[in-house]
């Protein structure tokens, strides 16, 4: 083998190595390969990509050459991004991300465009109790006439009007 000379600065390697980085309903996880003076993760959220709110921040380990998982619990639902913002002691800063969690209808009950979503098996029926329409996890309705309906569900019954004022 050649010897090989590399002339010019000399790069560090990056200080965290993120393998993996997921959101969900409830939490943000992320985990790292190796870290070199991680103080830890800026955890934050946006609804547009824009406009960044920081939920907390997350203890690093900082220097491991070890897997090291992490998690950070959120709450609120729709369509949201997340990033970190890593730290080091010295100050620096290095942005993961985003990603996004679409939490839109999870433990909740809405109609839009003629079709009913509630999470589950979902059952459409008249005030008779008579079943106009079920499926799972969302039900088209633009076959009903104008009228009230209740809606079962993992959530519970609700009652919506389906027509024009």
């Amino acid at each position: 083998m050649d010897d090989v000379l590399v002339k010019g600065d000399y790069v560090s390697p990056l200080p965290v190595s993120l393998k993996d980085f997921g959101a969900d309903c409830d939490k943000v996880t992320w985990i790292t390969e190796s870290e070199i003076n991680n103080k830890g993760f800026r955890v934050q959220t946006s609804k547009d990509l824009y406009n960044w709110e920081e939920l907390g921040f997350v203890q690093g380990n900082g220097s491991s050459n070890e897997l090291n998982s992490y998690n950070f619990n959120v709450e609120g639902r729709g369509y949201k991004y997340y990033r970190l913002i890593q730290e080091d002691f010295d100050g620096a800063q290095e942005v993961f991300g985003p990603i996004s969690s679409d939490c839109q209808g999870i433990n909740a009950f809405y109609v839009q465009n003629n079709v009913v979503y509630c999470e589950g098996y979902v059952k459409v029926m008249d005030m008779s109790g008579k079943t106009m329409a079920e499926g799972k996890d969302r039900v088209e309705i633009n076959h009903l006439a104008s009228a009230i309906y209740v809606v079962t569900g993992k959530q519970g019954t609700f009652k919506f009007f389906k027509g024009h004022f």
